[in-house]
């Protein structure tokens, strides 16, 4: 199934989804200001974020079951619209300028250093720099999970969350080396 977080029914992660996908829209029609403001102030935006990064179903996951209720599909296409969502969120919290000044005349840009504090939080938890919406898990959940979505857009919304936060890279090295040695052991005792 792909309930994105939240217990309960299909019916009732669709309506969840619903209102998310409002919220996410208002978050991107806001001024820059306010937009950073809710990323930095908002405990809800963020367990969202977090929750939904986590658990919403990866392009390499099982496919909706032939034959899925109206329902089923329906929640399934209100979860792309909040996917493609909340890459634009990605894109934009990746960039002190939001989207840039073509997009965004007359915004307040943040400086690099508040706006890395922002957007990324180095080490574990209690052992945290930073105040980040992102952290290293979410920077892999978002690549999982936004490579299907738009590649172009997910390149350049993590080469952007790289330059800002140039720690970002070191904690996915450190992340990914771990996990492929244990891939590699168990290959090798399979085999």
């Amino acid at each position: 199934s792909d309930n994105p977080g939240w217990g309960g029914e299909r019916s009732e992660t669709a309506e969840v989804l619903k209102l998310a996908d409002e919220g996410l829209e208002t978050i991107l029609a806001a001024p820059l200001h306010r937009f950073w403001s809710q990323l930095a102030h908002d405990p809800e935006l963020r367990g969202f974020i977090d929750t939904f990064l986590r658990f919403r179903r990866r392009a390499f996951d099982a496919a909706l079951p032939a034959g899925a209720s109206v329902e089923e599909e329906a929640g399934d296409a209100v979860a792309r619209a909040v996917e493609e969502k909340l890459l634009q969120v990605l894109l934009r919290m990746s960039s002190p300028e939001g989207l840039g000044s073509a997009v965004e005349p007359n915004a307040e840009k943040l400086n690099p250093q508040a706006h890395a504090l922002l957007l990324y939080a180095r080490g574990g938890a209690g052992n945290s720099s930073g105040t980040g919406v992102l952290d290293v898990a979410k920077v892999m959940d978002a690549a999982a999970l936004f490579s299907s979505v738009d590649l172009a857009v997910l390149r350049r919304a993590l080469g952007n969350v790289a330059r800002a936060a140039p720690g970002v890279l070191e904690d996915v090295a450190a992340a990914l080396v771990p996990a492929s040695d244990a891939l590699h052991a168990s290959a090798r005792r399979l085999l």
